[in-house]
């Protein structure tokens, strides 16, 4: 029968590997980078690297490190620049502007579409598509069955005039 001793160090040895391991686990999952990261481009054709959202505050590529290239208000190629080409509210090429043409894209890593971005409120959301949503909501559903006794709605004229009128 072991001593009182062997029994101490054994339970001290199991608690010490339990320690190890729950450290290492915690060091794994504590200073993850994301899955994927996201990335922003602008510009006319998108070729223009606007930043990550998805790194630490302090990494120089994020968009939410206030003194990188791509956080501060100062900078050409940041979204928070409301003088510059990407932030200002006026810009095709900014998310401050609820009618651009190019709003920033977001892409994953490698390289897959994700969204649009636009800005509300000072905040930046994302968008799937650049339907604006409150013109959606303006235009009036067309009727699925025509009015009794009109033989010629839904021809092609019809169309026609109310695609105009929209």
């Amino acid at each position: 029968m072991p001593d009182y001793g062997e029994r101490r160090m054994k339970n001290r040895r199991i608690w010490i590997l339990l320690v190890i391991i729950a450290l290492t686990a915690f060091r794994a999952v504590a200073w993850e980078e994301p899955a994927t990261r996201i990335n922003v481009y602008g510009g006319e054709d998108y070729k223009v690297f606007l930043g990550s959202t998805t790194l630490p505050e302090k990494d120089p590529d994020s968009i939410w490190n206030e003194w990188g290239k791509y956080g501060s208000k100062d900078s050409p190629l940041s979204m928070f620049n409301p003088n510059g080409m990407y932030g200002s509210p006026v810009s095709p090429y900014s998310p401050w502007n609820p009618f651009a043409s190019n709003p920033p894209a977001l892409y994953t890593e490698e390289g897959y579409f994700t969204g649009f971005l636009y800005g509300e409120d000072g905040k930046l959301k994302e968008r799937k598509s650049l339907d604006d949503p409150r013109e959606r909501e303006k235009k009036q559903p067309r009727p699925l069955l025509p009015p009794e006794g009109d033989s010629t709605f839904g021809s092609a004229e019809d169309e026609d005039q109310a695609d105009a009128e929209e």
